[in-house]
C-alpha cells in the first residue's frame, strides 16, 4: 500500500485511484464527496483552478488497518496573489484488494489520525 501512495506522489497517478471515491473538507476549494472516476477528476482540475503555483509534499505514512493517513506540507500561491501560502494536512487512503477506493482530505492531522482511530498518536 505505501508504495502505490509514494507513486501517487511522484504524480504516476494510477487509473484506480481516479475511478475511487473522494471527500474533501467543505473549507477546502471545491470541497465536498465525489463520487467516481470523473467526478475525481472534475475535483482535482477545479480545486486547482485557482493556483498560480503549488507544490505539496508528504512528510509522514502512517498505516492504520486498511488505510494509510499521509501528512501533506503545501506550498501554494493564488492566482490573485504573490505570497505562498504554506498548509500542512492530511490525506487518507483507504484500500481494498490491493486498490486505493477512497481517499479523504483533512485540513486538521488530527481529526485524520482521529478518524482512522489512530488516537494513540494525536500530540
Amino acid at each position: 500500500m505505501r508504495r502505490s501512495i509514494e507513486a501517487i506522489w511522484r504524480r504516476r497517478w494510477n487509473h484506480w485511484i481516479l475511478r475511487s471515491n473522494g471527500a474533501s473538507p467543505q473549507e477546502f476549494p471545491g470541497g465536498g464527496t465525489y463520487y467516481g472516476r470523473e467526478a475525481v477528476e472534475r475535483y482535482l482540475t477545479q480545486s486547482r483552478a485557482a493556483w498560480a503555483e503549488a507544490n505539496s509534499e508528504p512528510e509522514r505514512f502512517i498505516i492504520a488497518g486498511n488505510r494509510i493517513v499521509v501528512f501533506v506540507h503545501a506550498r501554494v500561491r493564488p492566482k490573485d496573489r504573490s505570497e505562498f501560502q504554506e498548509v500542512s494536512l492530511a490525506d487518507v487512503y483507504t484500500f481494498r484488494d490491493g486498490k486505493a477506493v477512497q481517499m479523504r482530505a483533512f485540513a486538521d492531522r488530527k481529526e485524520a489520525l482521529r478518524w482512522v482511530g489512530a488516537t494513540d498518536l494525536i500530540r
